[in-house]
């Protein structure tokens, strides 16, 4: 004799597996897009960190870095390339 509880059960099992999966199925893209979010977060960690130890490095030796302007644009007289402006 089959209990006449058990296809209620089942069909209430597999209801709810069928409801999990497509959880899952949902969250796998998302889970992608975070790994790289994470991946392109972590890159410019990195970048941002080499830069501030260069800004360190050349603080330390009273080294400037002038961004934008050509190398040699001051000529042979540094000082009055600065005077002048």
């Amino acid at each position: 004799m089959v209990d006449p509880v058990a296809p209620h059960l089942q069909a209430t099992l597999d209801k709810i597996l069928g409801e999990a999966e497509t959880a899952l199925a949902e969250l796998s893209p998302a889970q992608r897009e975070l790994g790289a979010t994470v991946l392109q977060l972590s890159e410019r960690a990195q970048c941002l960190k080499r830069r501030a130890e260069d800004t360190e490095g050349r603080n330390r030796r009273n080294n400037a870095r002038i961004i934008g302007l050509p190398e040699g644009a001051e000529g042979a007289d540094m000082v009055a390339f600065w005077k002048d402006g």
